[in-house]
């Protein structure tokens, strides 16, 4: 019994402090993402014409970016037409989805060129600045949903949806990135489903 009951305490002991180390981790990344935001400026006065130039500043999280301008300042780009997983979630099975999303895009467009292309300008209800990132002319979204990284946001139509489109079913045929993660797939599924509902709604209104 002595012996059961200390196996007890040690398991105890274990599960708290896997409980206690994923509470900070999630405090340390939601921390660093609202502090890197904050640094940043998110309002409609960002004046800036589509195909400008642009420099890197960070990245914040799996879809979202801070670039500089010249003549703009420095501010923070939601990247138009693509969703990602947060780099705050700590859920096992889909913890680190977002990490990987940002290492990637740090990679991909270390030393590149780097332009906004956009229809119009346009921000979402958090003032970001909703905008393609082309890098050495290559469409950085895109290339992170064929690479499984990122799926297409479909909740609202954009120019470039066919193309995400085809990138997506891409990736989820060869399983890449999220797409070979079955918790991550179903949590997908759900956003669609979601996307596909609102839409299909505001279509059916007069």
């Amino acid at each position: 019994m002595p012996r059961r009951r200390t196996l007890e305490i040690s398991s105890n002991h274990v599960y708290w402090s896997v409980v206690l180390a994923l509470a900070a981790c999630t405090y340390f990344f939601v921390t660093n993402v609202q502090q890197r935001r904050g640094q940043l400026q998110q309002d409609h006065s960002v004046q800036i014409d589509s195909g400008t130039r642009v420099e890197l500043v960070r990245v914040i999280d799996a879809d979202e970016i801070s670039i500089r301008a010249d003549g703009s300042g420095t501010f923070v780009v939601r990247l138009l037409g693509v969703k990602g997983f947060s780099t705050t979630i700590n859920e096992p099975g889909v913890a680190g989805l977002g990490q990987a999303a940002v290492a990637t895009i740090e990679r991909t467009i270390a030393d590149k060129e780097l332009r906004v292309v956009f229809d119009e300008l346009a921000f979402d209800r958090s003032g970001r600045l909703l905008t393609y990132i082309e890098a050495d002319g290559q469409d950085l979204g895109q290339l992170l949903v064929q690479r499984g990284h990122l799926v297409t946001y479909t909740r609202y139509p954009f120019s470039r949806e066919g193309a995400y489109l085809g990138a997506e079913a891409e990736a989820r045929t060869k399983k890449a990135g999220l797409w070979g993660n079955y918790k991550a797939v179903a949590r997908v599924q759900g956003w669609q489903d979601t996307w596909k509902t609102a839409r299909d709604a505001e279509a059916e209104e007069p």
